[in-house]
């Protein structure tokens, strides 16, 4: 259900976005149109609900790198890099581990809209590997997912 109502958000946005006109054209403010754009993020991860990231670990800082290039006007292709670390609060529930690194590596699709010079909407969806890399005092060892996911800023 949830997934179904963030689609559903998404596609009223996006339609919503279309339909209003912008006075005096769009050829104003778009002299000079992007072909490829970056974003460099520092971010503080929040672990939610009754997850053990969220129950046993303190989150630190994290950095995290697109790079999206446009194929056809109004569409992206890209990748997402995003790596953080966290530590143990609770080491009596996860065992003897003493830090973890998380990193997201993935491909992503997006729709990107130009609302006026000032802002746009650049809506992402991409698939992925996540690492988390668990340290112990004599050993080391990683667990590996494939996330699907989107983002929408």
């Amino acid at each position: 259900m949830n997934i179904k109502l963030l689609f559903l958000l998404l596609f009223c946005g996006i339609t919503f976005c279309n339909a209003q006109e912008i006075p005096g054209g769009n050829d104003d403010f778009n002299d000079d149109p992007e072909t490829v754009f970056f974003n460099l993020e520092i971010f503080r991860p929040v672990g939610i609900g009754n997850s053990f990231l969220a129950k046993d670990y303190n989150d630190g800082a994290g950095l995290a790198f697109d790079f999206n290039w446009f194929f056809l006007p109004q569409f992206t292709l890209g990748t997402h890099i995003n790596i953080f670390g966290s530590s143990v609060k609770n080491q009596s529930a996860v065992g003897n581990i003493q830090k973890t690194s998380v990193s997201i590596f993935g491909l992503t699709a997006g729709y990107y809209h130009e609302m006026d010079r000032h802002w746009n909407l650049h809506a992402t969806a991409g698939f992925g590997a996540l690492n988390y890399r668990n340290t112990a005092p004599r050993i080391s060892f990683l667990n590996l997912a494939l996330p699907i996911g989107c983002r929408c800023r």
